[in-house]
């Protein structure tokens, strides 16, 4: 069963040591692509927190070479040429790949992390993953519209690109003709706006910060 899910006895173990070190150690604000070039610590009292870090600005890395091959030639090379990461309205056609993408990094992020994830078999690693993949998504992208965005009633739609209340109509131009547009904006304005209230908004109130975030991050894959 593709929704099957592991018992709490089953679930990961690892992070509880760790939490209660990395809260009580400074740690920057926000995690992206560019922490992939840190220098990771020779030792550490918080291994897990830091693999996890490792990973994760691994999965932004890959995530961000895939979304920019997709860029107009002359955009991409602007970018790559200023080392900036420019924020583009996303549209349709863009969702599916993007999270067929991510899908698959995260069980990677979870495979490099946790040794309980590793000791599953395959089926069981794409199912606990598969099973918590829509608030793994919500998590990330209300962290990343929250720092991109924190004063706007905007979402992240995927790692570069994002949709607001200006952009949605446009937003299913390019969506198959069978797809009732009327409604599918409709029901995305509704998602939006429970994204935002839910969960973005939390960002606001408690800035948590980069270890915070990653724990946060890596029980949301066990999450049952």
């Amino acid at each position: 069963d593709d929704d099957k899910v592991l018992s709490d006895s089953e679930q990961c173990p690892e992070l509880s040591n760790d939490l209660a070190e990395a809260v009580d150690e400074p740690s920057k604000t926000f995690i992206d692509y560019n922490n992939y070039f840190d220098c990771a610590p020779s030792s550490s009292n918080t291994p897990i927190i830091d693999r996890m870090k490792q990973a994760y600005s691994t999965l932004c890395t890959i995530r961000k070479a895939s979304e920019m091959s997709s860029l107009n030639h002359k955009v991409l090379h602007d970018q790559l040429k200023t080392g900036d990461m420019v924020l583009i309205l996303s549209k349709y056609s863009m969702l599916i790949p993007t999270s067929q993408m991510f899908l698959c990094g995260v069980m990677n992020f979870a495979r490099f992390s946790f040794e309980d994830y590793r000791k599953l078999n395959n089926e069981d690693r794409h199912s606990i993953v598969r099973h918590n993949f829509q608030l793994i998504q919500s998590l990330d992208g209300s962290y990343r519209a929250h720092h991109h965005f924190p004063s706007e009633n905007t979402v992240m739609a995927t790692y570069m690109s994002f949709v607001n209340e200006e952009s949605l109509n446009n937003f299913f131009d390019d969506c198959p003709k069978e797809i009732n547009k009327a409604f599918a904006i409709e029901q995305f304005r509704t998602n939006m706006k429970r994204t935002i209230n839910m969960t973005k908004s939390q960002f606001l109130k408690t800035k948590p910060s980069v270890d915070e975030f990653i724990a946060l991050f890596g029980l949301s894959i066990w999450n049952n």
